[in-house]
């Protein structure tokens, strides 16, 4: 299965889309944050939560709704006990860890370094 980056019009609002396959009916959002979540990343995760519902509504419900996180701690506050990952679980979303390569990881975490200075 191939996703591609996609925009989808819904409601007269243009939605970005990290990953998606129309005619398999999969939607998928990433995540590559490694390390604490602040406030404003659980946010960022927590509205990839309701893009992916959004979505599955516009497409007629049914559709796969998956999100893939980079970092253990993403992995675990989605699936957690918080009202957001009851949400992910309500709204039927996959929520997928991957290990990073070793030197993606080490580019993934110089990136968030500059974002904090």
């Amino acid at each position: 299965m191939h996703l591609t980056q996609a925009t989808l019009q819904i409601g007269g609002s243009k939605v970005e889309i990290d990953g998606f396959y129309e005619s398999h009916r999969v939607a998928c959002e990433a995540y590559a944050h490694v390390g604490p979540l602040k406030f404003g990343q659980s946010r960022k995760l927590a509205t990839d939560v309701l893009k992916l519902a959004m979505v599955d509504k516009h497409l007629g419900q049914g559709c796969r709704k998956i999100i893939v996180v980079a970092g253990t701690e993403a992995y675990a506050w989605l699936t957690g006990k918080c009202w957001q990952a009851g949400a992910v679980r309500e709204f039927g979303i996959e929520v997928m860890r991957v290990e990073l390569p070793p030197n993606i990881h080490a580019k993934v975490l110089a990136t968030q370094a500059l974002q904090f200075r």
